[in-house]
């Protein structure tokens, strides 16, 4: 019932079932699968999950929350 996963909160590229299922959840697997650790506060979508609603939901979240002292987040990139 697995659709994918954020492994490590909301600011990191999520994963794919397909690569869930052959990874492990550490941080040098998670960095060859292009995500991280990040916070770690996992983020896990079911089947069920529209997953295009939900990253939208997570780019507004960001539109309006950050705290601005790392680069992307303050200067947009």
């Amino acid at each position: 019932n697995l659709l994918a996963i954020i492994p490590g909160g909301s600011s990191v590229p999520l994963i794919p079932k397909s690569i869930c299922d052959t990874i492990e959840m550490d941080f040098d697997s998670l960095r060859t699968a292009q995500s991280g650790l990040g916070t770690a506060a996992v983020i896990v979508m079911d089947k069920l999950t529209e997953i295009i609603a939900a990253i939208e939901k997570l780019s507004h979240f960001y539109m309006y929350e950050f705290c601005g002292q790392c680069t992307p987040c303050r200067e947009g990139g």
